[in-house]
């Protein structure tokens, strides 16, 4: 009997998952492409071989997919469990317990239900957690204003703080609770100035969660975060998360010569590209900032081995989209807010143009 109910609770505890928002709970670095089955998830890293190189492929939907790594080739495909459970080295234990964090993060309960994800993400639907447009009577929280991030920054981005909020949504037919307290909210607007999604920063010092995603709705690394504001500018600059990208902002607002470059991010080292015109993806939104007049982005992501190898990758496919692409590189392992910002800006400028002979010297170097 107490095997059954353990493999009924698993199949709860799968049936919960949603692969696209379990990938960014877990912070695991994917993009989005469609494929024959439907829409797919397409991973950096395989936690069964170790490869890196963007070969592994999963549903979206189902969670099935295989590595197509040569040392994965007589392995079977993974389901949820089975990738999930690599994931975790391939312990029994740890995998349930990954799977009742990422559940209790839902409002999990013991019903088998699953993840809602709506077909048409409706912006006018959305509702941010209970919070207080920041700044408050000119301030900012003293958490922002240790990163450097002062009230004019708080306004410009939209970001709120919630102190004791929480994310109602529906789960299965139940109604259900997320609890947003003490976060920073950080809302995501579409290239069209509507809300389509929004995350939360805790500010707490060791939390359970740096970030927390709404349950339902389309995940961040679906749009170009700030997009909105870049909308008929020539040049841009594509840093990674929202912090990153505000850190630019700072940089770039000290000096008057800056003010006409557009600051956006990848929310993450990866941009996605769906291959069927109706998925929503961040190229697309990079095509309607082109046709509004941009020319030329600069790849900004942390200055980690991995990161720069991975704007290489990243420019060189916007190139073939017709962008003049240029590469800029931050100190080893910095990221735009761990740096002055003088050393931001001196990044921008001296940023080479991406070509493939600079492509293949760079990739020599930073290769791993």
């Amino acid at each position: 009997m107490a095997a059954a109910k353990d493999d009924s609770e698993i199949e709860d505890l799968l049936e919960l998952v949603d692969m696209e928002d379990f990938l960014s709970f877990e912070s695991i670095d994917y993009r989005v492409t469609r494929g024959r089955s439907g829409t797919q998830l397409n991973l950096k890293e395989c936690p069964r071989c170790g490869g890196r190189d963007w070969k592994v492929y999963l549903n979206a939907d189902t969670g099935l997919g295989s590595c197509f790594h040569g040392s994965c080739s007589d392995q079977p495909g993974f389901n949820k469990y089975s990738y999930i459970h690599h994931l975790n080295d391939k312990s029994h234990r740890e995998t349930i317990q990954t799977l009742k964090r990422y559940a209790k993060s839902l409002g999990w309960s013991s019903k088998r239900v699953r993840a809602p994800r709506p077909a048409d993400e409706n912006p006018d639907e959305i509702e941010i957690p209970n919070s207080t447009p920041l700044p408050v009577n000119g301030r900012t929280l003293k958490y922002l204003s240790l990163r450097g991030f002062g009230p004019e920054l708080a306004s410009y981005f939209g970001w709120r703080f919630s102190k004791n909020g929480s994310y109602s949504y529906t789960l299965g037919g139940e109604d259900k609770s997320q609890d947003w307290s003490n976060r920073v909210v950080i809302p995501v607007y579409g290239i069209d100035g509507e809300l389509v999604t929004f995350q939360g920063r805790s500010i707490e010092p060791n939390p359970f969660q740096k970030y927390l995603f709404p349950p339902g709705l389309a995940g961040a690394g679906r749009f170009i975060y700030n997009s909105h504001n870049a909308l008929g500018m020539k040049e841009l600059v594509l840093g990674e998360g929202a912090f990153d990208v505000a850190a630019i902002k700072k940089a770039f607002d000290e000096d008057i010569t800056f003010r006409d470059i557009g600051i956006c991010g990848t929310f993450g080292m990866h941009l996605s590209i769906a291959e069927s015109g109706g998925e929503k993806d961040q190229l697309s939104d990079l095509k309607k900032l082109q046709a509004a007049g941009l020319e030329e982005i600069t790849m900004m992501w942390d200055g980690s081995p991995s990161a720069i190898l991975n704007a290489v990758k990243t420019g060189l496919k916007l190139r073939s989209f017709r962008f003049k692409v240029k590469l800029a590189i931050l100190p080893l392992d910095k990221d735009p807010n761990e740096v002055d910002t003088e050393v931001v800006r001196m990044a921008f400028v001296n940023a080479r143009e991406l070509t493939p002979l600079y492509a293949a010297s760079v990739m020599s170097k930073f290769t791993l």
